[in-house]
């Protein structure tokens, strides 16, 4: 038994001893192999991190990039709709221009039609934007084209979002990168930039609401009104002459004043010093919170449009005296007494900038005085985003949505693909596509949107608290090439000159469709079948300036006599004379026209171009002049050479 033991543990030991010899012998061998895998993979994995590395770099520039831009469009990469530049017959789009070439959204406008609009983006859409903007641009940043490995990619597929200080990006573009037999195999990129993207939006969002509430920036207007005598506005004195006003000075101090004056407004809890302790009626307690490391500016700039209204409509702002009222006989015999009270319409913009950590978010506001009140919004203040924002969260009644296009004879046709909103409690909801079942959430009068390219949307009120068919029928709208030919007053036409533009607005309030072109720059015009009021506005830009001569106007008025006979009620004739300074003027109104019209589907259907002929009268040659020239613009469609556009 202990032989056979010690034989198995010698037979054992030989083994060993061979295989320690053989791997003695082929250790070079083994490990040449070993190395020749490892080596060529470590080597190409670095390449691969390289890669990625420049990848995710592209990403945070571009991320940044496109963070900044967003901060200076108010939330958006891509403006939002009629980016139409500044003209008379849009004065207020949905975009400021700030200098040519700049343009910030308006957050809250009223449009051409008198309509007030909400136009900020919520964070949905500011995260979809700033994603789509990595997906276009990222190929072109790490051109993979020029890097000499062996690279196969899929196209990148980006979510982004937007957190308080910062902006997270996730980035799948599954990437193979070869060598020979090797591969390295990279999926997903991420990023983080800090920006204080979210925090700001969230503080415009908290002043605009307070706007729309308070309308504290409208308060603000109008103390300016009171306070300064350069307006004249409302008020009493003892004097006995006539105190008079040029409309167009008071007009041109009122740019002035408030240009100075709404730069001093600052929001409570925020970075700033006021210029004086005791300008505490500068400051805004508008943020729910405070933020010392935070500013917050308010700015308009005469170069800015304003549209400003005032009754009595004359060039001469008078007082009134009370001797002309029945109290005044007596009144009179005591002293003299004048008063005066004038009523203003007034719109104009406001830019409102923040800035923290050296990133600044800014949007406009469109200020509106009717009637020496400030505005009554028309709009809801609860669409601001995370307000009433469960309504959208259980879509739980099944509505069969048929959703119709007329064609040029009329017919309706179901469309497919259209998109459905939905707007409840000031909440608008996305349904999905007119194609798939719909289901909706239960809401009494609520507003179902449906838009499709190539059509105006159309909306119609629906209470959604039980299953039910709806239609709901869209108008296509028809691209037209547009063409517009000048009337002299002796009714021959031609084109416009290099010197000349043409403004046009059509609009259908029934339909709630509005187009409007600059010609010669806009040469085409989308219009749909319809009833328009359209209006043609020719301007003539002139390569030297007309200036307008300094203009006098004297006004006479029955004033009480000085002396001892004046206690008696006895007057004399004085007269008054006020100068209108000189004005240079690069543009000019000399004619159009104002008119009603109706466009027919099948008459846009089978045409290719519009023609719009307008009016042209005069050049003004003084102040006086231009008040006439728009007079002969509203009689215009009753000249004998007047013609109504023209479809061929």
């Amino acid at each position: 038994m202990k032989k056979a033991q010690a034989t198995a543990f010698i037979v054992l030991g030989i083994i060993i001893a061979a295989l320690a010899v053989i791997g003695i012998a082929y250790k070079d061998i083994i490990l040449a192999k070993i190395t020749k895998q490892e080596i060529p993979k470590a080597e190409l994995q670095r390449q691969a991190d390289e890669v990625k590395s420049n990848i995710e770099s592209c990403i945070i520039d571009l991320a940044d990039d496109a963070a900044d831009q967003m901060g200076a469009r108010g939330g958006y990469l891509n403006l939002p709709d009629e980016q139409k530049p500044l003209n008379l017959a849009n004065p207020f789009a949905s975009t400021l221009v700030i200098v040519p070439g700049v343009y910030v959204p308006y957050w809250f406008y009223q449009d051409a039609s008198g309509i007030q609009k909400l136009n900020l983006p919520d964070t949905a859409l500011m995260e979809k934007e700033l994603a789509n903007y990595v997906n276009d641009n990222l190929l072109q940043c790490i051109d993979l084209e020029s890097v000499p490995l062996d690279i196969t990619y899929e196209n990148p597929k980006t979510s982004a979002s937007i957190f308080e200080k910062s902006i997270s990006i996730k980035t799948e573009m599954p990437l193979t990168v070869r060598k020979n037999n090797t591969v390295v195999s990279i999926n997903k990129f991420s990023a983080t930039i800090q920006k204080p993207l979210g925090e700001l939006y969230t503080y415009s969002k908290q002043i605009l609401e307070s706007e729309m509430e308070s309308n504290f920036l409208e308060e603000k207007t109008m103390d300016m009104f009171v306070v300064y005598d350069e307006i004249p506005y409302s008020g009493v004195d003892f004097e006995c002459s006539q105190k008079t006003w040029s409309r167009f000075n008071a007009m041109r101090n009122i740019k002035s004043i408030i240009s100075s004056n709404i730069q001093y407004l600052k929001i409570h809890g925020t970075d700033y010093e006021l210029v004086d302790k005791n300008h505490k009626y500068f400051e805004l307690p508008v943020l729910k919170k405070e933020d010392p490391d935070l500013q917050a500016n308010f700015m308009f700039s005469e170069n800015w449009p304003m549209f400003v209204d005032v009754l009595p409509d004359d060039p001469i702002l008078k007082s009134e005296s009370f001797i002309s009222s029945p109290a005044g006989k007596f009144v009179s015999q005591l002293f003299c007494l004048n008063y005066y009270n004038f009523v203003y319409s007034l719109r104009y913009p406001v830019l409102i900038a923040l800035t923290k950590d050296d990133y600044t978010f800014q949007f406009a506001n469109e200020v509106i005085i009717d009637h020496n009140q400030p505005k009554k919004s028309t709009v809801d203040i609860n669409y601001l985003e995370g307000k009433n924002a469960r309504v959208c969260e259980h879509p739980i009644e099944k509505i069969k949505l048929n959703v119709m296009g007329f064609d040029a004879d009329g017919n309706l046709n179901q469309l497919d693909d259209a998109k459905i909103s939905f707007k409840c409690l000031g909440v608008i909801c996305d349904i999905g596509s007119s194609d798939k079942e719909l289901l909706f959430p239960q809401c009494l009068n609520g507003l179902i949107t449906a838009e499709k390219e190539g059509y105006n949307s159309a909306q119609v009120l629906a209470s959604t608290n039980a299953e039910q068919e709806i239609s709901i029928n869209l108008e296509p709208i028809y691209k037209k090439d547009l063409t517009v030919l000048v009337t002299n007053e002796k009714g021959g036409d031609r084109a416009i000159l290099s010197s000349e533009m043409v403004l046009l607005q059509f609009e259908d309030k029934d339909q709630n469709y509005f187009a409007n072109a600059i010609y010669p720059s806009d040469t085409s015009i989308d219009l749909i079948a319809g009833n328009y009021n359209i209006k043609a506005t020719i301007m003539s830009n002139l390569t030297t300036p007309i200036q307008l001569k300094e203009n006098k106007i004297k006004s006479c008025s029955n004033m009480p006599k000085k002396g001892l006979l004046g206690i008696i009620g006895l007057t004399e004739k004085k007269c008054f004379e006020t100068t209108i300074p000189a004005i240079i003027l690069s543009q000019a109104i000399v004619g159009g026209e104002e008119f009603e019209y109706s466009l027919s589907r099948e008459e846009l259907a089978q045409s290719n171009k519009i023609i719009v002929y307008a009016v042209r009268n005069r050049l003004p040659e003084s102040v006086d002049d231009i008040p006439k020239i728009i007079e002969l613009i509203s009689k215009n469609k009753d000249n004998i050479y007047f013609k109504t556009p023209l479809l061929k």
